[in-house]
């Protein structure tokens, strides 16, 4: 075989691999799915509703926050600590005297001043809650109901320093004839399937990334000295982190040899609004670089992760996503012009597999289907944030709730 049909041949299998990749990686996923259990409620618990103090961070409030507020005073935790900064105060205030009417206790909630910044609006909040459980939520979070009741029982395992549930996206009844192609989106995105998080806390307890928008974590963990001077002089490539939180929250309960566990179920299931405009676009942006520069520091500062064949593997995998997704569109296009027939097999397979992803995806959102595309777009979305996100990977820009201002640290 000549030197330049071995060529040729590279780009179908690559696709070829690719394709085989993801099939036992769907089938180990769905075997893992099936195995998950979430912890039962004890009839003797070790820790209740009244031992979790509750914090949200919030500088110009969401919408939502009135909601927010009910439902987390419907979990009946024993305080709720508001972090914001002064000139936010009085719209705090507000909302809270609003929440009261609605059946709020004014004493549970308390308000938090502290400096500009998540991480030190964060650590505030901490040095102030007395609960041995800190639950952390956003202004634009939405609990269920009984969500600490059914949480807590995570705790009951001692090796357990921290736990989260499953995210659902939230757009209100009333918003939902005029959804817009970024909460499409935004959406898509945010489905997982068969569930990332529960599959990988059968596989190995492991957990790469635990949104501090619904974590639950011991709290002297939190309140370790040690903690909380790494958690404030975190620094990438000699810039100061204020943003991604919960990614250095994570790597630190990983290095410490906690298990972070994932309590997913209905009672468990919190909802939050997404970006509605062209913000979204930074939004991927920003969470992508965070999220690259987590996976790197997990290499080389949670050794644990070669314990365990498939989280070093899908580190890495998850690292070289956007070269990986790059390097797919070169090689769909050169086996279109080498070797169509094994091109065409496969894009057949690929639009079946994706026209059933989809079908699902809106028999739960029907009121998205409108803008299909904008689910499509989504999906090949790691393409272009990926490789802008590498790009720019020392940027440490922050937004401020739906397509606030940009705030340098």
């Amino acid at each position: 075989m000549a030197i330049k049909e071995i060529l040729a041949l590279q780009p179908p299998l690559f696709l070829v691999l690719m394709w085989i990749w993801g099939l036992i990686d769907y089938y180990i996923n769905k075997s893992y799915a099936a195995e998950y259990r979430p912890a039962p409620i004890d009839v003797n618990p070790i820790f209740t509703p009244n031992d979790v103090s509750v914090i949200v961070l919030t500088l110009k409030p969401h919408p939502g926050f009135k909601t927010c507020l009910i439902r987390l005073f419907e979990n009946k935790p024993a305080e709720i600590i508001i972090c914001t900064t002064e000139e936010h105060i009085k719209e705090v205030e507000h909302i809270i005297s609003e929440a009261v009417l609605k059946g709020v206790r004014r004493s549970t909630a308390k308000i938090v001043v502290s400096e500009k910044g998540a991480r030190k609006q964060l650590m505030k909040g901490v040095w102030e809650a007395k609960g041995k459980i800190i639950a952390t939520t956003d202004d634009n979070t939405f609990w269920s109901r009984n969500y600490l009741i059914n949480l807590l029982p995570c705790f009951e395992d001692i090796n357990v320093g921290a736990a989260g549930p499953e995210i659902k996206v939230h757009v209100s009844e009333e918003h939902r004839a005029r959804v817009s192609p970024w909460e499409v989106a935004a959406a898509k995105l945010a489905e997982h399937d068969p569930g990332s998080a529960i599959v990988m806390h059968v596989a190995a307890r492991w957990c790469w990334m635990l949104a501090d928008t619904t974590g639950v974590y011991r709290g002297h963990i939190l309140k370790d000295p040690e903690f909380a001077k790494a958690f404030l002089n975190d620094f990438w490539n000699g810039v100061r982190l204020d943003i991604g939180s919960d990614a250095f929250i994570t790597r630190w309960l990983l290095k410490h040899g906690w298990v972070i566990a994932i309590q997913s179920n209905k009672e468990t299931r919190v909802w939050r609004t997404v970006e509605q405009t062209r913000a979204l676009i930074l939004q991927m942006l920003r969470l992508e670089r965070s999220t690259i520069r987590s996976f790197l520091r997990t290499v080389t500062e949670v050794p644990q992760m070669n314990d365990n064949f498939i989280v070093a593997f899908r580190t890495y995998e998850r690292i070289l996503r956007a070269p990986l997704a790059f390097l797919h569109l070169v090689c769909w296009t050169l086996s279109f012009y080498s070797y169509p027939l094994i091109a065409f097999l496969l894009l057949t397979y690929y639009v079946c597999y994706k026209y059933l992803e989809y079908v699902k995806f809106f028999k739960v959102y029907p009121y998205m289907r409108k803008y299909w595309w904008a689910a499509a777009l989504a999906d090949f979305s790691p393409v272009v944030i990926g490789l802008e996100a590498w790009r720019t990977l020392s940027d440490s820009s922050w937004e401020i709730g739906d397509g606030g201002r940009t705030v340098p640290y």
